[in-house]
């Protein structure tokens, strides 16, 4: 896997260990933490382009690297779960000054009620763990529905 990773475009892997930095970090701090002490830890985060006013929806070329980026840090960081990537990749856009929501949904499958977890970018699906899935959405943006008190 190294070996794969050492064969990438400088850009792509400088990407990807950012995404694995985020994604480590969300990881162990969704295990501790309450989301809404991470929602808040990171609404609260300067973020680059909130500063010059620039809040965009993600390009589709910029939407497709981040999605790899984000894939190949959670092969090389195998626990992460769908809300681990997803929360992760909320915060290197929102670092970077896109607009990005985390969208949550689920679906009943026999007895069990399942939920699952992907980003958003001006209402397209930017990035999900599992693209096949057919989830019913419970929030416009699941991080900003979380109450702040």
């Amino acid at each position: 896997m190294l070996a794969k990773a050492l064969k990438l475009p400088w850009p792509d892997l400088r990407l990807a260990l950012c995404a694995l930095v985020y994604l480590g970090v969300i990881t162990l701090v969704l295990k501790w933490c309450s989301l809404r002490s991470v929602r808040r830890w990171l609404q609260a985060a300067p973020a680059p382009g909130d500063r010059r006013g620039r809040c965009d929806p993600v390009t589709h070329a910029e939407a497709s690297r981040y999605h790899r980026a984000m894939y190949r840090a959670a092969r090389w960081l195998s626990p992460a779960t769908c809300m681990d990537q997803s929360v992760a990749l909320w915060a290197m856009l929102k670092r970077r000054g896109y607009a990005a929501n985390v969208r949550l949904g689920v679906r009943r499958n026999d007895t069990t009620l399942e939920a699952h977890a992907w980003v958003e970018s001006a209402g397209r699906v930017i990035f999900d763990c599992d693209p096949n899935s057919r989830y019913q959405p419970l929030a416009t943006d699941f991080l900003s529905s979380i109450p702040q008190g």
